[in-house]
């Protein structure tokens, strides 16, 4: 891979972890996603408000702590090094001819010159472990960090915030879980041919049997009145496939 100028982005198919975490749960989704088909509410679907604001509140309250050589405290008892300002991307992969795009949340630079992405997780219990979607964002975050001329440290760091019991009156009360991931780079790249493949397929994929947006779309639609949406959106298709 090679970082670009923004004139060569343009003319290239540009792919994050979002939409490379849609070709993981559904192949059709995330080829109509990238012609014009998309979801509600964004590559992998609604957004709650409520994830959007607290995301916003932690990544103000760490902001503070860049560059400097101290961590959060609600960091500081979990993980050592410091966070640091990131500059990532984007990057074409050249087998492909993709733009890989993205942003991290932090950067943990560990060790003394090793880099490691630093991923904000809100949930309403606590981690069993690190999910698929998950383990791929830190992958396409290493991939990027390793593309934009940074030493990785070889793993990543999901930081879970999850609300207790407690007197709310007295603070929203909650804990924090860390936890580390092995990444792989080529991993990332993999995923990147994945998607270079159906991209290129004539029509969409068929429908994933696991995939609650195309079993809607399938199956649930007759039993609501939402069947003209539903047409339209399949002359859209039949009119991208023509």
């Amino acid at each position: 891979m090679k970082q670009i100028t923004v004139d060569a982005v343009c003319r290239s198919v540009r792919v994050a972890q979002t939409t490379l975490n849609l070709l993981r749960e559904c192949e059709r989704c995330f080829w109509l996603h990238l012609h014009g088909v998309r979801r509600p509410g964004g590559p992998a679907g609604p957004s709650p408000t409520v994830t959007r604001g607290l995301d916003t509140v932690i990544s103000h309250y760490c902001a503070p702590y860049h560059d400097q050589d101290i961590l959060p405290p609600l960091l500081a008892h979990h993980l050592r090094g410091r966070l640091v300002t990131a500059r990532i991307g984007p990057c074409v992969h050249e087998e492909t001819g993709l733009t890989l795009v993205d942003r991290l949340d932090e950067c943990l630079e560990v060790n003394g010159g090793l880099f490691a992405p630093l991923d904000h997780k809100t949930r309403g219990s606590a981690p069993m472990g690190v999910c698929a979607a998950d383990q791929l964002q830190l992958d396409i975050y290493t991939l990027l960090l390793a593309e934009s001329g940074y030493s990785v440290a070889g793993y990543g760091v999901l930081v879970y915030y999850v609300p207790v019991d407690g007197e709310l009156h007295e603070g929203f009360p909650f804990q924090v879980y860390v936890r580390k991931a092995d990444t792989d780079a080529e991993r990332a790249r993999i995923w990147l041919r994945r998607a270079r493949a159906v991209l290129d397929l004539p029509a969409p994929p068929e429908a994933s049997p696991d995939c609650a947006y195309c079993g809607w779309a399938l199956y649930g639609a007759a039993a609501v009145d939402v069947v003209p949406a539903v047409e339209a959106m399949s002359n859209k298709i039949e009119a991208l496939v023509r």
